[in-house]
């Protein structure tokens, strides 16, 4: 649904530069576990957080575990991530949720 302007009613809420600059952050700042390269583990660790309307990330629970130590490591990488562009409602900031899924492939 448009307003008379011509944004949408509704805004999701992204981080800056969109999915590309997420996955970007991600793949720079994750650091494969040691002890799961030696073994060989791999897996989609899923994270929930919420986007405060000021754009901070809270609330960061590991919704999908794979392994302790990839746990860790996205838990880790999700919570350094900078604020993002918080979902609008007409306009007006509110807080939302969001899942994230990190792989962890050798």
């Amino acid at each position: 649904k448009q307003t008379s302007a011509g944004t949408p009613f509704f805004q999701e809420s992204v981080y800056p530069g969109g999915s590309a600059a997420l996955y970007e952050y991600l793949d720079k700042n994750i650091q494969y576990p040691a002890s799961a390269f030696v073994y060989n583990v791999q897996g989609v660790v899923v994270l929930q957080f919420r986007v405060t309307k000021e754009g901070t990330t809270q609330d960061l629970a590991i919704i999908q575990p794979v392994d302790p130590a990839f746990d860790k490591e996205a838990y880790r990488v999700v919570s350094g991530m900078r604020p993002w562009e918080p979902a609008r409602i007409g306009g007006i900031p509110v807080d939302t949720y969001k899942r994230l899924p990190i792989p962890f492939k050798q």
